[in-house]
């Protein structure tokens, strides 16, 4: 299976079997770029967010 068959979403050529894990290639690239663009940005604000809560109490305190 040739790289644009992939990136095209089309059916293998004949004579061609698709591959297991060939077939979930653009879901597994889906969710990689949903992570990075996405999840880890928000887990990152998150994290400074309670470290900025933090910094706040020990202040008041």
């Amino acid at each position: 299976m040739n790289m644009l068959n992939i990136l095209l979403f089309a059916p293998p050529a004949e004579g061609q079997e698709a591959g297991g894990l060939m077939s979930f290639l653009p879901l597994i690239l889906i969710m990689v770029v949903f992570y990075f663009f996405f999840i880890r940005p928000q887990m990152k604000k998150a994290k400074e967010q309670r470290k900025f809560r933090e910094a706040l109490k020990k202040v008041i305190r």
